[in-house]
């Protein structure tokens, strides 16, 4: 994080002139005006629900139905302590016919390397509010995107004297793409210029393999006064709608 804030303050603590200015310089790029008058998908498919023509879909098994669990209960524990997960957090491992896609009424699937990238419970309202719209659970965000998801939300925080970052905001510099391995997702920038975080590990060691699935009170940040009406993390894998056109655009 250190090294991220060094190489980005300078350029952030311009704050709202750099942002406004980013915005006027492309107005809209071809990219994004094009999903938003054709409904289509960054890959070039149509989205599904955005055209009246009805395309065949090929149906693909998640990648995660490969890979078994390879967490200990001691692991679990050791990990559980570290990362300060709140009391009343239930975990569980799954068994050996239990994957990371499959849906548990009342949980949620984690992946460790989330939590390496920083991401505690509860979750923030921001990364609640980004993955609802994207329709996807957070066991399908690729581990460099969990790491640049908490770094722009701290970078924000450090330039902006304590504002947050807004949806809008994070979906004007970062879109989600799909991975090569099905079920997963990842946030790449729009452009070049609208990269926020460098230097991001090549690789995670045997991630897929390290999951869990969490359930009970304050693993997510409850509606109330404070946040208001907060969507749910999604519980069930999804496939998402990729592209610009389910966020609004700030001018």
């Amino acid at each position: 994080m250190a090294v991220v804030l060094a190489d980005l303050l300078p350029i952030l603590y311009q704050s709202v002139e750099w942002f406004e200015e980013l915005v006027k310089e492309r107005t809209m790029s071809e990219v994004r005006s094009s999903e938003l008058e054709t409904g289509l998908s960054s890959s070039g498919d149509p989205v599904e629900g955005d055209t009246a023509i009805s395309v065949p879909r090929e149906v693909k098994a998640f990648y995660a139905l490969e890979e078994r669990c390879g967490l200990d209960d001691e692991t679990l524990r050791r990990f559980r302590d570290r990362f300060q997960f709140p009391d009343r957090v239930r975990v569980r491992l799954p068994n050996e016919e239990e994957r990371a896609c499959h849906f548990f009424p009342g949980e949620v699937c984690f992946y460790e390397s989330a939590f390496v990238c920083r991401l505690r419970f509860p979750v923030h309202p921001f990364v609640m509010e980004l993955l609802n719209p994207f329709g996807i659970a957070p066991g399908q965000l690729m581990p460099n995107s969990w790491r640049i998801l908490v770094s722009c939300m701290g970078i924000w925080l450090a330039a902006l004297d304590g504002d947050m970052l807004r949806v809008d905001e994070f979906t004007y510099l970062y879109r989600l793409k799909a991975s090569k391995e099905h079920g997963y997702y990842e946030l790449v920038p729009w452009e070049r210029n609208t990269r926020m975080v460098k230097k991001l590990p090549s690789s995670f060691r045997y991630w897929k393999s390290r999951f869990f699935f969490v359930s009970g009170d304050d693993f997510e940040t409850p509606s109330g006064e404070v946040w208001g009406d907060l969507p749910r993390l999604h519980h069930r894998w999804g496939t998402p709608t990729l592209g610009a056109s389910i966020f609004p655009l700030i001018y």
